[in-house]
C-alpha cells in the first residue's frame, strides 16, 4: 500500500478535501484528483522528488557533529553523541489510515544510535531498549549515578555490544489513548 492508497482513503472515507491533502503532502490538487479518480498520475523518473527539509536537517546535523569534533581536538576530551527521533507515521502499510497509535514496529521503533568513547563503529545491536532506560543509561555513561529508580535499567553494556544475559526481549508499549478506545490493538 502506497501514497496512493493513503490519499484515496483521506479524501474518500474520512471526507477530507481534496485541497488540504494536497498542501499536506506537497503534491498539485491535480494528482490528487487523479488518485482520487483511480487514473494513475504521469511520473518522471528524469528528476529526482526534491527532499528539502531531509537536506537542511542533514546538513544541520553534519555541522552540529563537526563543532562537537572540533571541540574534542581542542580539548582533547572525547564525548558521546546519541541522536533518536520519534517514532513514524504509517502511510497505509498494513491497510491501516495515515496515523501513529497502531502498535506494529513502522509506528513504535525508534532509531538510538551512539557515538563515543568505547562505543564500536558500525556495531549494531537489535535489542529493545526503552523511553524508560535513557536517564539511567546517560547517568552510567556520564560515570554518574541515577538517584530514583523508575525502572529502567542502564544500557551501557550494549554499547560495547555486549548484550546482558538477563536483558529484556520485549518492551512494554502503552498510549494514553487506549483507555478512551482512541487507539486501534
Amino acid at each position: 500500500v502506497d501514497q496512493v492508497h493513503v490519499i484515496r482513503h483521506q479524501v474518500l472515507v474520512e471526507g477530507r478535501s481534496q485541497r488540504r491533502v494536497a498542501r499536506e503532502f506537497g503534491i498539485s490538487r491535480v494528482t490528487v484528483r487523479k488518485y482520487v479518480e483511480g487514473a494513475t498520475p504521469e511520473r518522471r523518473e528524469d528528476q529526482p522528488r526534491a527532499r528539502p527539509v531531509w537536506e537542511k536537517v542533514r546538513s544541520r546535523i553534519e555541522e552540529l557533529l563537526a563543532a562537537v569534533e572540533e571541540a574534542e581536538r581542542r580539548t582533547g576530551r572525547e564525548t558521546y553523541v546519541v541522536f533518536s527521533s520519534d517514532n513514524g507515521f504509517f502511510l497505509g502499510e498494513h491497510r491501516l489510515p495515515y496515523e501513529k497509535s497502531w502498535h506494529y514496529g513502522a509506528a513504535t521503533d525508534v532509531p538510538l544510535i551512539i557515538r563515543g568513547p568505547g562505543v564500536q563503529r558500525g556495531a549494531e545491536v537489535s535489542v529493545p531498549v526503552g523511553n524508560i532506560d535513557l536517564a539511567p543509561t546517560f547517568a552510567a555513561l556520564a560515570g554518574a549515578r541515577v538517584l530514583a529508580n523508575d525502572g529502567g535499567r542502564s544500557s551501557k553494556a550494549l554499547v560495547a555490544v555486549e548484550v546482558p544475559g538477563d536483558w529484556r526481549s520485549t518492551a512494554l508499549i502503552e498510549h494514553p489513548e487506549a483507555a478512551l478506545g482512541l487507539v486501534h490493538l
